[in-house]
């Protein structure tokens, strides 16, 4: 799963990258097992950190990128109302579009992050002080 980056560190140093273009876990896979559960949580939360990372490094960045990307870089973020079955659906069509466009990397081509998660959420309770009367 894991490769030396050689461009990366010193003779002391040594640096490890991701052996493969994307990553597609399915959490039932190891949800079940006890031994994984610490690791796994390790493991989300490190992939949920890169992506900011990587999105904030884009942000410090935008100047950089404004000539050829200032309308066409996205951040996007939707609410929805879902059954399971819906957002299984719905996350494998995002999963084909983004295998339609997979291909080796050829000249004038940048090196594109699609982060994408699909995942319930409780709703917060409306806190007095917002809440509308009527």
């Amino acid at each position: 799963m894991v490769e030396e980056d050689s461009e990366r560190g010193n003779k002391r140093e040594r640096w490890w990258r991701s052996a493969q273009k994307s990553t597609r876990m399915r959490v039932v896979d190891f949800i079940d097992d006890p031994d994984l559960a610490a690791p796994l949580d390790v493991f989300l939360r490190s992939v949920i950190e890169q992506r900011y990372q990587a999105e904030s490094r884009f942000v410090s960045e935008l100047p950089r990128w404004m000539d050829q990307w200032y309308d066409k870089a996205v951040f996007n973020d939707a609410r929805l109302s879902l059954t399971p079955e819906e957002a299984a659906a719905m996350s494998a069509e995002v999963d084909a579009v983004i295998d339609r466009y997979r291909r080796d990397a050829r000249p004038g081509d940048h090196n594109v992050i699609a982060h994408w998660s699909a995942f319930p959420r409780q709703p917060q309770p409306e806190r007095p002080d917002t809440a509308m009367s009527g």
